[in-house]
């Protein structure tokens, strides 16, 4: 029975290692997809998700800077077990990024418009023009991305997830 009790013990701390070492990893790669030198996040944020947001106006800040080229703001929130909703200025992203490369639908034309990334899409079946409820509200599907750039799901700002 001991050895059980052990056995389960160092099953759990070892599952929990990983996982925690696999979602950094990917934060990680997806931070570095952005082609930032520096991310500037609240000093409360979660290393995981960067669930408290910092005042509009430290953005204007940043860009007033001396070697700063580019800055954009993002405006997250969880809505659910490990998944956050990104909300972007797309002109300020792409001169920060480079832009989305799009598998298929292209940019947010609408206010209720979403662009999600080709992994989410398979997983919850959905393809351009489709509705998907994200924070209780529904989003039409304008565009789907290749993965790996910041986060899966992403919509305007000035609509933004938490308005």
């Amino acid at each position: 029975m001991s050895i059980t009790a052990i056995a389960v013990q160092v099953t759990l701390v070892l599952t929990l290692v990983g996982l925690s070492e696999g979602l950094l990893e990917d934060q990680k790669k997806r931070s570095r997809a952005l082609g930032a030198d520096i991310i500037v996040r609240a000093p409360t944020s979660s290393a995981l998700s960067m669930s408290i947001n910092m005042p509009a106006g430290i953005l204007g800040f940043i860009r007033k800077q001396p070697h700063v080229a580019a800055a954009a703001g993002a405006e997250v929130q969880s809505t659910g077990f490990l998944t956050t909703v990104t909300g972007i200025d797309i002109d300020d992203f792409s001169n920060l990024t480079g832009g989305f490369r799009f598998v298929a639908g292209g940019p947010f034309q609408k206010p209720d418009d979403a662009i999600i990334d080709s992994y989410y899409a398979a997983q919850h079946k959905l393809r351009v023009g489709d509705s998907h409820q994200i924070l209780n509200r529904p989003w039409r599907v304008a565009g789907i991305v290749q993965p790996g750039m910041l986060a899966r799901l992403f919509v305007r700002l000035d609509v933004g997830p938490l308005r």
